[in-house]
């Protein structure tokens, strides 16, 4: 069996460790039919279109003012 030569600090073990979890990017689109920003390859969470057609229908809730 291998032997460490010597301890690892706390510092190394840690950027081990932070050097693969990375913040993932996710890449956005924006909407052909509202505008707002999507993610590629799904349909827009504000409208409802996907590539340029309608699949579901997104009612607007209507803003109180209090």
């Amino acid at each position: 069996m291998a032997v460490p030569a010597r301890k690892n600090s706390k510092s190394k073990s840690k950027k081990r460790y932070k050097a693969n979890s990375k913040i993932i990017f996710v890449p956005h689109n924006i909407c052909k039919n509202c505008g707002a920003a999507k993610i590629p390859y799904y349909l827009c969470k504000i409208c409802g279109f996907y590539n340029g057609k309608s699949i579901i229908s997104i009612r607007k809730q209507k803003q109180v003012n209090r």
